[in-house]
Order: structure tokens, then sequence, then C-alpha cells
């Protein structure tokens, strides 16, 4: 599946298969020689938080449990520091930072959707790339396909449902994908630049507006699938191609470059001394066996073929 239909279905089906919406932010912060820290910080959405605190015997608890299951999304990350939860005017979520050894390596998968980097060095310059996809096995399947061979009714009928369950939802929708760099962004592509950080925000007015688009132009494609003008793929494509503008740059392949570092000993010697100390207050840490519990329930880590890549020059 190509990322720009990724991204946006896999937004529909993380947003459709829940109670409610939330605000995330990620902002992956690279060292220059590939390792580097993953701030995340989630806030679940007021009806989602207020069914978990009702029929939680153990409020803390159960805020503690999402904030564990959130975190057990992440592969390659080796600890996990600074990990809070957070009830904010009846909302609910958490704030941590992850460490990591191979950016590459480091990745977030969700029930239906996947978030992979890789890292390319050429020309003097070091590039990051953000891959999304849908994670395998993933709820979405081939619905997509099924938007324009569905029947008039069958497609009206899926047009308005997706409407009317995420117009409530999508209000306290934001989600906030970043990566900060070890030197000045000198170009981006699908993020907006600023110093050493690109980054694209998805907020829910903006995904209302791209859901009514997205219907719409499937709607006027689909009588020229069912009398054999163009395949679906190539329905499918052309609505991709249009999905970056209707998204603002999130939708769109993205990746930010920067000079090539120079060398900093003094640097590396500062980050491996503070690796090492978050990975022993990790091991000592609570969240280390909720996290790996929480792993366990989800099925452990991330098989080798999860189709997202990743190693440097991938």
């Amino acid at each position: 599946m190509n990322g720009r239909w990724a991204f946006l279905a896999g937004l529909l089906v993380a947003v459709s298969t829940t109670t409610g919406c939330m605000e995330e932010k990620v902002d992956l912060q690279l060292e220059a020689d590939g390792r580097g820290k993953v701030k995340v910080e989630r806030l679940m959405g007021q009806q989602m938080s207020s069914m978990l605190l009702m029929m939680a015997p153990d409020k803390d608890a159960a805020v503690g449990e999402q904030a564990a299951e959130a975190l057990a999304e992440w592969e390659g990350v080796s600890a996990w520091t600074d990990v809070e939860t957070i009830n904010k005017g009846g909302r609910v979520g958490f704030k941590a930072t992850g460490w990591f050894e191979d950016a590459a390596k480091v990745k977030k998968k969700s029930e239906n959707n996947q978030t992979g980097f890789t890292i390319e060095r050429a020309g003097g310059n070091m590039t990051v790339k953000l891959a999304q996809g849908q994670a395998e096995g993933g709820a979405e399947g081939d619905q997509s396909d099924e938007m324009f061979t569905a029947d008039d009714q069958t497609f009206e009928m899926q047009r308005g449902m997706a409407k009317g369950m995420l117009a409530g939802m999508l209000n306290e929708l934001k989600i906030e994908m970043a990566v900060t760099l070890p030197g000045e962004v000198t170009e981006a592509t699908g993020l907006k630049k600023d110093g050493r950080r690109a980054a694209f925000v998805v907020e829910g007015k903006t995904m209302s507006g791209a859901i009514d688009k997205m219907f719409d132009r499937v709607a006027e494609l689909r009588p020229k699938v069912k009398a054999g003008e163009m395949t679906v793929t190539e329905a499918k494509a052309q609505v991709q191609n249009e999905l970056g503008d209707i998204m603002g740059g999130g939708a769109k392949d993205m990746s930010a470059t920067c000079a090539e570092p120079a060398a900093d000993p003094a640097a590396k010697a500062a980050f491996d001394k503070a690796l090492g100390e978050a990975k022993a207050a990790y091991e000592a840490s609570p969240w280390k066996e909720k996290v790996e519990t929480a792993k366990l329930g989800k099925g452990g880590e991330f098989g080798e073929d999860d189709g997202m890549g990743g190693g440097e020059g991938d």
C-alpha cells in the first residue's frame, strides 16, 4: 500500500475503532550516529477517558496500563525514562522518553498501522525518511478497493456511516510527528522545517475535510471503474496523488535532510553516558515489567519481515 493512502486509511481505521480521539506528539531526536531519543506524549479524548475511569476499580492503575500498552507499540527502544501518567481535566494519558541505539530499528506499530524510519547518507547529507504502512493483518484490508467496487447503495451507506461516526470524535484529534536532526534542516518533504526540526500536524478539522474530499473523489471515479475505463489501482493512484494537498503535507512521502554532521567525540561520549544511565534506570523501573507484559499481550516484537524496510541506505 502506498504511504500516502496508508496514512489516511490508517488514521481513519484508528479513529473509527476507538470510542474517542486523542492528541499525540512524537519527536524523534537523532544523534549524528543514528542513535537518539524519541519523546512521546498522548492524551486520550474526553469520551474514551471517561469510560476508562468509570469502569476501572483502580483508576491510577488503569491509566498506567494504558500507558504501558501505548509504549509497547514501539520497537527498537532500549529504555523508557521520565514516564509520567496524566489526568488533565478529565482526560488521561502519559508522556515518556524512549532511548534507541539505531533509528532504522525504531518502529511504532498499532493494531492497523505502523511507522518506521530509515537513514540515508549520500553527497555529504544525512536524510531521515518516515515510512507509513498498514500493519500486517490490519483491519483495513481491502476496504479501500471496496469503495470503488461496491454498489451505489453500499457506497453511500459507507460514506454516511463514516461521516456520522467520526463527526464528533474528530474534534479532539491532533497528531504531531516530528524529527529533530543533528544539524539544521536544509530540505524537507511533506514536513514543515524549523531549524533542526521538521514536523507535520494533522488535526481533526483537517481530517474531516480530507474524508469529505476523499469520498467525493471516489464517487467521481467509481463510474469510470465500473465502465472499465480505469482499474481500481489506477483510481486509487489518482486519490493518492491528491491526498498530499488535502492533508496539507502529512500524507506525502516524508523526509528531512541536514548536512552530514562532523564527528564530535565529546557529544558521543555524553550520549554514551546518558544512554547507560537510562538503561540502568529502566532496569530498576516498574515500567520495564509493565511494558514487557503489554508486549506479550500484543504478540511480542516485530517479525523480521514487517514490510517497513530499515537500515541505513535501504
